[in-house]
């Protein structure tokens, strides 16, 4: 597989929703895209967050957001979906697309 340097990714934004699993393509959702947002490869989790709750018009003092991300599982090729925690998940996430990670 060729590497590409991915600087960053356009991530879709759901609310309210649920995880459906789907037999032909994996995990896919029940609610349509409420926006989207542009996360770089340089940052953290913290900053993830951050724009995740801008974007959402949400003040983080008053509600506490999950965020999972869906990536496609390169054994089976069907997306699964994983909960993001920290650093280390913002880091997989980008080293998944750009096949850079050892």
């Amino acid at each position: 597989m060729t590497s590409f340097d991915c600087k960053y990714v356009w991530g879709w934004l759901y609310c309210d929703g649920k995880v459906m699993n789907d037999s032909v393509v994996g995990c896919v959702y029940d609610k349509n895209v409420v926006s989207f947002v542009k996360l770089y490869s340089n940052w953290n989790y913290e900053q993830v967050v951050n724009v995740v709750y801008k974007k959402l018009f949400i003040d983080s003092k008053l509600l506490k957001l999950k965020i999972w991300r869906r990536f496609m599982n390169p054994m089976t090729n069907m997306f699964i979906v994983a909960l993001m925690v920290d650093d280390d998940d913002v880091e997989y996430m980008f080293d998944l697309l750009d096949d850079c990670g050892s």
